[in-house]
């Protein structure tokens, strides 16, 4: 083989051992790519589903007045109440309603502690019969 040709395939072999290095590099890096790229989905699939699920099915909490309403409604139909029994009826009337119970505990407790309302020291409540003063 000539000079010319040998310094010619030397070159080429040169350029194709280059050419193969850059590959793998860039292999490389679409492998890298396409693993950030599909966690990023995965985030924004949790992030983007979630919360527009939850609060698409969720139904409203009862407020405080609400849950007044309801003790007032159960003790005006049932008299004196156990305050466990209460808060089950209260619970069962809201969600009956279309309100969730999410927050109830915090609700019922705030409403007992309206004077319209007396718990006795057996844990029955009752509506006061005396109306509060102006």
């Amino acid at each position: 083989m000539s000079q010319r040709l040998a310094t010619a395939v030397d070159e080429l072999r040169a350029e194709e051992t280059r050419i193969r290095g850059d590959l793998e590099q860039l292999r490389r890096q679409v492998k890298s790519n396409e693993t950030q790229l599909r966690q990023i989905q995965r985030a924004l699939s949790v992030l983007d589903e979630k919360p527009r699920n939850k609060s698409a099915n969720q139904k409203p909490a009862a407020t405080k007045q609400e849950v007044v309403v309801a003790m007032s409604d159960v003790l005006s139909a049932k008299g004196s109440v156990d305050e466990a029994e209460l808060k089950r009826l209260v619970a069962d009337t809201l969600s009956a309603g279309g309100k969730s119970r999410i927050g109830l505990a915090l609700r019922f407790t705030e409403a007992l502690k309206e004077e319209r309302f007396v718990r006795s020291e057996d844990g029955r409540v009752s509506q006061n019969e005396v109306p509060a003063s102006q």
